[in-house]
């Protein structure tokens, strides 16, 4: 298992929330994390 901090969304000017959401999502595959109910455990 690799383990990856997930950063927040500050909703700071310039924050970009689809790349935030992006690198959600890669975070999770690289968990190998599948099914929403894990993903919103991990997160």
């Amino acid at each position: 298992m690799i383990i990856l901090r997930i950063p927040t969304f500050k909703e700071e000017l310039g924050e970009d929330v689809e790349i935030w959401l992006h690198q959600i999502k890669n975070i999770l595959r690289a968990q190998e994390v599948k099914d929403s109910t894990s993903s919103i455990f991990f997160s």
